[in-house]
């Protein structure tokens, strides 16, 4: 006849009598074991949304920290600055490449896929913000980049990938081509955009070999 008995030590220390993980137990505990990646990471707010806006829209610290769901156009792969601190920039819509769009899908349905309401949850204006981030860049053993820095950098993919200055001063939200000039001055040409090779590639594009 099988015998029933009860035992006072708690679920933990049985488990691991039977041979259970204590990572496994820990899972169980917070409720986690049958949850989805996905759910898992509803509740961990991120910076990362907020960078790959400065990187690839170069949106200002500022517009970062305004931008907002209703704003995010996904079937044009755009994404609008509604508020900035000059006419110039107010209103520019800017396109939305492949990480970013990305990275922001992954936040906007972490987030219960939000119609209205700020994008970045965390102040982009509070120190901790930088603190983070400069963490991060030297675990990485990466030089330390900022919001400003990072503006930077998607001006210098935006002259790569061979966008006019026009285009550039737009996309940044600059109100004239002299401080786009600013920004722009001391990146290096990029391999295979001499005058020649760049009128090569077009005809090549539109005409083909001659």
């Amino acid at each position: 006849m099988l015998e029933i008995r009860t035992s006072g030590d708690s679920a933990v220390t049985l488990s691991r009598g039977f041979g259970v993980s204590d990572a496994l137990i820990g899972k169980v505990r917070r409720g986690e074991l049958y949850k989805s990646p996905r759910s898992r990471r509803s509740a961990v707010a991120s910076d990362r949304p907020g960078w790959a806006l400065a990187f690839y829209t170069g949106m200002r610290r500022g517009e970062v920290g305004r931008s907002e769901w209703q704003h995010v156009f996904w079937d044009a792969d755009e994404i609008m600055v509604a508020a900035s601190k000059s006419d110039a920039g107010e209103g520019r819509r800017v396109p939305m490449v492949g990480p970013l769009k990305r990275i922001l899908r992954e936040e906007w349905i972490r987030r219960g896929e939000p119609a209205t309401g700020t994008i970045v949850v965390r102040s982009v204006d509070s120190g901790k913000w930088q603190a983070r981030a400069d963490k991060a860049w030297k675990e990485a053993r990466l030089a330390r980049v900022t919001l400003h820095e990072a503006r930077h950098t998607y001006a210098s993919f935006l002259m790569a990938a061979g966008y006019n200055l026009k285009q550039i001063q737009e996309y940044l939200g600059h109100a004239d081509l002299v401080t786009t000039g600013r920004y722009i001055k001391n990146l290096p040409v990029p391999r295979g955009t001499t005058a020649r090779q760049k009128l090569d590639a077009y005809l090549a594009s539109e005409v083909g070999d001659l």
